[in-house]
Parts: C-alpha cells; structure tokens; sequence
C-alpha cells in the first residue's frame, strides 16, 4: 500500500504541475479562435481557411486535454499494466490533438521578415514568401485603415504560444511512463543505494525519462513538423517504450521487492568475506613473472587459514611453492610481509627479550633468515641437492631451529599438520612419497637424477640447487623441476646451463609450471 501511495503521490504532482499552464494555454487557444473567427481582415485569402480549422481544432482539443489531466490525476498512477497503458494512449492522443494543429498553424508561418514593416524572425527558406506579408497585404486590401504591424505581431505571440503548448503537452504524453520510473527510481534511492543492481535500475530509469523527451523534442524540431505524429513517424519514435511498458503488471514490484532483498543480502555477505580475506598485493612483477604472480595469488586463495609458519614449512617441502613465494629477496621481502600481515595478529607480535627471537602469542611467528643468490648468467656452478643435504649445508634456518627456552611453554616452529600426525607417521608417509616420486622421474627422465651431496636419488619437485661458490641456494626459476620423456637430458652434475637453455626452449618460467600443473 505505501508502494501505491507513493506512485500515486508522484502522478498527482505531475499533473497538477501540467494543469497550470494548461488552464493558461486553453485559455490562449480559445482568444486566438475567437479573434480570427471575428477578424475579417485575415479571411481574404482562400487557403486562411485552413488556418481557421486548425485554429478551431485546437480549441476544442484544449478543455479536453484539459478535463482528462484533472479526471486522471489520481487514478493513474494507482494500476500498472493494461489500465496505465490504456491512460498513456489517451494522453498521447489528446497531446497529438493538441500539438498537431499548433505545428500546422506554424506550417503557414514560413518565418521569413515582414519587410513591409520590419518584422525580423528567423529559421526562413531561401526564396519563400513570408507568411506575414500575406497578411499584412490582406489587412491593407480588406480595411485601409487596419494596422498590419498589429496583425503581425498577434501571429507572432500566437506561433510562440503554440511551440510553449507543445512543450507542456509532450510531457503530459510521457507523464505515465515518468511517474513510473520516477517511482521507480525514488525507492531505489531510498532503499537500495548501496546495490549495482539497484544502480543499473536507477541509470535505466533516467536513460528512459531523458530519451523519451529528447526523442521528443528532436522530433519537434525537425523541419517536416506536420509528420511528427502521422501514423508512419509515431511508432518509430515512441513503439519501443509504448511495447515495453504495456508488459508492466503488478509483479513488477514484487519482483523489485525480491532483488532488493537479495541484493542487500549478497552486499552484507560479500562485505563479511572482504574483511577476512587479504587484499591483492600491487602488482610491481613484470611480464616476464605473471605465471607467479599468478600462483600466488591462488595460493592466497587455497592456504588463506594457514599461518605465516606453516607457509614457510610447506616452502621446505616443495620446490613448486618455494618459487612461487621466494623467486628472489625483492618479492620474498613482499610477500612476507604480506602473509604476516594477514595471518598473525600484529598487535600482539612481541620479541623475547633474553634471545629476541620474535614471538606471537596467536601463532607464534619466528623471524626467518632466507638468502637468495644473485641472479647470474652462468649458472654451471648450480648443484642439485636432497632435502637432507640441503638443510645441512644451505638452509641457515635449519640450524637456527631450537626451542625457545626463555618462554614458559617452549614452542617449535612446526606447522599445525606435523604436531598432529606426529613424527612416525610423517616419516612413514615422507619414505613412500619420496620412493614414489623417484619411480616417476624414472618414467620421464632418461637417467637418474641424484643428490651432489649424497648421491642419492633426488625425485618428485623437492630440488634444490646450491651454488658452489657461495654456498648459497639459487632460487632463480631457470632450474627446471620436471624433463620431457624420451629427451637426452645433460648430467645433473653440470645442469645449470643445459637445463636453463632447455627451459628457455620450453616457453621459460611460464612453461615449466605449465608442464608441472
């Protein structure tokens, strides 16, 4: 019910605004009827008879226009559907019946100077006659003593009333369509602001308002003014908005009333899940590194409830994510801060102060010590390790990797999933992975890689490569994790620029993960 009222409201104002200059324009209509019924001076000529029709059907149109905007104020906007459409047809007749005769009675008027008596107007043809002249040389032939400035002032005041009558009118043919989407957009104002459905819904509403009446006044003013409403130009003005808003019924609020609701409802739910998800990082990476950012920014997505910890553990186990996350220092500094921002709670993050080791009291995150090497050209002096070796001989974390015993509860920098399996079960499971990953790189690869170090088989993505000379591991991305069956493949011993010309083949970083996804 307060839906109606408020259509109702907003009808009832536009008419009323429309019935003002409606009681001064009929007014203005029947004088001009009555002048030239009674002036002899402007009946000379034979085709002022035709002036005289339009002249009369215009003030017969005028109280009818007139009576119908008062009859229909309050019930118009009351229905949507058949009714509303039944009302529009109306209006848009009785508008045509009263804007129709005025464009002719603009017809006679070509605009052209009465040069007779200095009268200036504009928009005339080349060559064509004014209209003025005619009737100053009739007044001069029917009644010498007439004044023929006179006369042609009165058509002047009586061209311009007419364009201002057709002005009025051509809102009052589009009033139901505006009542209903000014309604329309009003409650999507009032209650839906904050929706993009409801947005669309508003520019919608007042792309229609504005192109109805632009579609309307650039038809007014073309210079064919007697087509504008012949049954030939009408509907290809207005036959798209008059077949849309007769499909209007009554379901039309209720189904405004259900995306309003679903909408403000997906809004609250998309704002709860913004607030516990990490915003993007900026997007610093080049080209050349877009398959990781990429990674990463599903990794974000698929590890979101994992500590900062537990990230760095899982880089232990695999060479995959240890790229993704710490390509070189640039992006490892970054995306640390990153996880640690978004996964420990700040406030809270303390340092000990006998060992200052930093400690949290959520998740009880450690500061890291990760190096990467220089990005080089030459990488012949790259050596692939085990996870063992690597840890004894290139990990500084892992030798830093003692108890806390300044805390009252000692606490390890292990990852949620260890503490609950427990060591067995994760040595158990690491054996089978690991013997299964070797027989899988037996299957691809023509030999058999091995460890530097300890010359054991090396299998599966978990491949370190340590540089010789710095004793540093090399995180660069050239250093390929999987091989192409059947392909002769260089001994791992000196693999650095073999397997970095080989991945360079491939389609580079990009199409190493793409081989190993």
């Amino acid at each position: 019910m307060a839906e109606r009222r408020d259509a109702t409201l907003i009808s009832v104002t536009i008419r009323l605004v429309l019935v003002i200059p409606l009681i001064v324009l009929t007014g203005v209509t029947v004088d001009l009827w009555n002048n030239f019924r009674h002036n002899t001076n402007l009946k000379s000529a034979s085709h002022y008879a035709q002036l005289g029709k339009w002249l009369e059907l215009s003030a017969v149109f005028a109280p009818m226009a007139f009576v119908w905007t008062l009859l229909t104020a309050f019930p118009a906007a009351a229905v949507v559907g058949l009714p509303a459409f039944t009302f529009a047809v109306i209006d848009a007749a009785l508008a045509a019946g009263l804007i129709y005769p005025r464009i002719r009675i603009a017809s006679f008027l070509p605009m052209s100077g009465c040069k007779a008596h200095d009268l200036k107007t504009y928009g005339a043809l080349p060559g064509e006659k004014g209209f003025f002249v005619h009737v100053a040389q009739a007044a001069k032939h029917s009644n010498p003593d007439s004044n023929p400035l006179e006369a042609c002032k009165d058509y002047i005041w009586m061209v311009i009333q007419g364009h201002v009558m057709a002005g009025f009118l051509l809102v009052t043919a589009t009033e139901p369509l505006c009542s209903e989407y000014l309604y329309r957009l009003r409650r999507a104002l009032l209650f839906c602001s904050f929706s993009r459905v409801a947005m669309g819904a508003d520019i919608t509403a007042l792309w229609w308002i504005f192109d109805v009446l632009f579609r309307g006044l650039w038809a007014y003013t073309l210079t064919d003014f007697g087509g504008i409403f012949s049954p030939t130009r009408l509907p290809s003005i207005y036959l798209d908005h008059i077949s849309i808003f007769s499909q209007r019924r009554p379901s039309l609020w209720r189904s405004l009333n259900r995306k309003t609701a679903e909408s403000k409802e997906k809004l609250l739910q998309r704002q709860l899940k913004r607030r516990f998800q990490p915003t993007a990082i900026e997007n610093t990476m080049t080209e050349t590194k877009l398959g990781i950012y990429l990674s990463y920014d599903i990794l974000v997505q698929v590890t979101r409830n994992l500590d900062y910890c537990d990230i760095v553990n899982l880089s232990l186990t695999s060479k995959h994510l240890w790229h993704i996350i710490f390509l070189n220092e640039r992006n490892f500094r970054q995306l640390s801060l990153h996880w640690q921002r978004y996964t420990c709670n700040a406030p809270t993050r303390t340092r000990c102060p006998h060992c200052a080791i930093t400690m949290c009291a959520d998740c009880e995150v450690r500061e890291t010590r990760y190096y990467s090497m220089i990005m080089v050209d030459d990488h012949t002096l790259c050596k692939l390790y085990c996870v063992s070796c690597f840890n004894t001989q290139a990990n500084t974390t892992y030798k830093t990797r003692y108890r806390c015993q300044c805390t009252k509860r000692p606490i390890a920098n292990c990852c949620k999933f260890c503490e609950i399996l427990g060591a067995e079960k994760l040595t158990d499971r690491w054996n089978r992975k690991h013997e299964t990953d070797i027989c899988e790189r037996d299957q691809v690869e023509s030999r058999r890689a091995v460890c530097h170090g300890c010359k054991a088989a090396v299998g599966g993505f978990v491949r370190f490569w340590i540089c010789t000379r710095c004793g540093k591991e090399c995180r660069h991305g050239m250093h390929p994790g999987w091989g192409r069956k059947g392909e002769a493949q260089e001994d791992v011993e000196t693999s650095g620029a073999g397997q970095m010309e080989e991945v360079m083949r491939l389609g580079g970083m990009n199409g190493m993960f793409a081989r190993i996804l």
